[in-house]
């Protein structure tokens, strides 16, 4: 039997309807035997420092703790003063990073670490450590000397009159 072209058509058509019914029927069990994609894990990270206070150019060692062995890269933040944030590109390696780090400006400053997350561990920001960077004394600053001449001199004053005192009321 030889079909005209409209018949063919039609009965492909119809064959095409026929598999679309099956799939709408049919996509819910195909959608349910897809595996879903694992959510990645949470991770939180601990930023301490070695010191809160500070003098310019004094070295401190600043370190974080995630709590998975995670290894990739993550961002050193900071603020001075309430400036930035700025950034230094650093490296986690089985969920520890460490390194010695130089505050060169006076002024209050704010540390803080963010991992950015991978496949299996998601994005985590540390704690915020801050720092007060206060400037040393010159060495040729003569106030502290002053300082330390005067309570000696108030002593001493002090102390005479006290003996004074006594011999008086003998």
């Amino acid at each position: 039997m030889v079909l005209s072209k409209e018949e063919d058509a039609s009965k492909l058509l119809s064959l095409l309807g026929c598999i679309a019914f099956a799939f709408i029927l049919l996509s819910p069990l195909i959608i349910a035997a897809i595996p879903a994609a694992a959510a990645p894990q949470s991770v939180t990270v601990t930023f301490t420092s070695s010191a809160h206070t500070a003098y310019p150019v004094e070295e401190l060692t600043i370190n974080a703790t995630a709590s998975a062995p995670i290894t990739g890269p993550v961002k050193l933040k900071w603020t001075i003063n309430g400036s930035g944030p700025y950034t230094w590109n650093g490296q986690m390696t089985n969920g520890f990073f460490e390194r010695e780090w130089g505050c060169a400006s006076v002024g209050n400053w704010t540390l803080w670490l963010v991992w950015e997350g991978n496949a299996t561990y998601s994005l985590a920001e540390s704690n915020h450590v801050s720092i007060l960077v206060t400037a040393p004394l010159a060495e040729d600053d003569p106030t502290l000397l002053i300082v330390v001449g005067v309570i000696l001199l108030v002593a001493v004053i002090g102390g005479v009159a006290y003996i004074n005192s006594k011999r008086n009321k003998k």
